[in-house]
């Protein structure tokens, strides 16, 4: 199967050219933030509904699984047994040092059946995000949607999980989320989970990468939460404070924190340099260098 590497320059989407509905796949697992990158979605969805999937613009080429053959058949066979068939995948790879392994939207006849998001040898990540969609697929939030988990695992080294794919369709970062009540419901939803003895006391349940790229609102207005890898314990306002110091550098605004609590600014600028120790070479180092800045300011 061939693919295009989306978008043009990254790159990190592999897309399957075999029909439109797989192209458009693809695209939805594109989240731009910035006006550029919403545009040349947006544009490329467009273009491939009238000309087809060979219009989608990009670096065409093969894709093969980073893993023998055998590992990649165990892992089919262990996702069958999860009951997911599937005979086509649109690959998203990481392009930050500080997080390995990749995401894939499982297709079948062109349309979403699953997400897989896979990590070779620690498996920490896959545990959390399982835990974290199990528990707040139970609590069943009204602010917003998350994806629900259908199965976890581990095969020769690499651990899975599994959830549901949602819908193929254009998204965008939304306007003006009402930030109390999604982290609110965050908070209630995840205090299911185990509280650690080593969390310090005050610190509240958090999404841990709650950001612009993560909250994403349909064009009928209702919101979706992915990415729960980081799920856990945090001073009060640590979500709201990374989004709103990500959106404000995403929109290149001079901005600042305002009252926002010391301690949660703290939080996160040990947790980014933290982060620019181990990936000197990020591509996501500027950004991060830019937040360190307005959350130390």
């Amino acid at each position: 199967m061939r693919y295009r590497s989306f978008p043009p320059g990254r790159g990190h989407l592999k897309i399957p050219l075999d029909s439109k509905q797989a192209v458009r796949a693809g695209l939805a697992m594109y989240a731009p933030c910035r006006p550029k990158g919403r545009l040349a979605r947006t544009l490329s969805w467009r273009v491939v509904g009238v000309l087809g999937p060979w219009a989608l613009p990009g670096r065409t080429g093969d894709w093969s699984p980073p893993m023998d053959d055998e590992t990649w058949s165990a892992l089919g066979t262990a996702w069958a047994g999860s009951g997911i068939s599937f005979d086509g995948l649109v690959v998203h790879e990481r392009l930050q040092a500080s997080r390995t392994g990749f995401t894939l939207m499982l297709l079948k006849a062109g349309d979403p059946v699953a997400f897989a998001k896979l990590r070779d040898g620690d498996g920490t990540t896959i545990e959390t995000e399982f835990r974290a969609l199990d528990a707040m697929s139970a609590y069943g939030p009204r602010t917003f949607s998350v994806p629900s988990p259908l199965a976890v695992g581990e095969v020769m080294g690499w651990h899975y999980v599994l959830t549901t794919a949602f819908v193929p369709q254009l998204h965008r970062v939304p306007k003006a989320p009402r930030l109390d009540a999604i982290t609110d419901e965050i908070r209630q939803g995840l205090d299911a989970l185990e509280r650690s003895a080593t969390v310090d006391e005050g610190w509240e349940p958090m999404h841990g990468d709650f950001t612009p790229w993560n909250l994403r609102q349909r064009l009928d207005g209702t919101l979706f939460l992915v990415d729960w890898e980081d799920a856990g314990w945090g001073p009060p306002g640590a979500d709201q404070v990374m989004y709103r110091a990500t959106v404000a550098q995403l929109a290149r605004q001079q901005a600042t924190l305002g009252t926002a609590s010391p301690e949660a600014r703290r939080f996160w600028s040990d947790r980014l340099r933290l982060r620019s120790m181990n990936a000197a070479s990020d591509r996501d180092a500027a950004l991060r260098e830019e937040l360190l800045r307005l959350l130390d300011a």
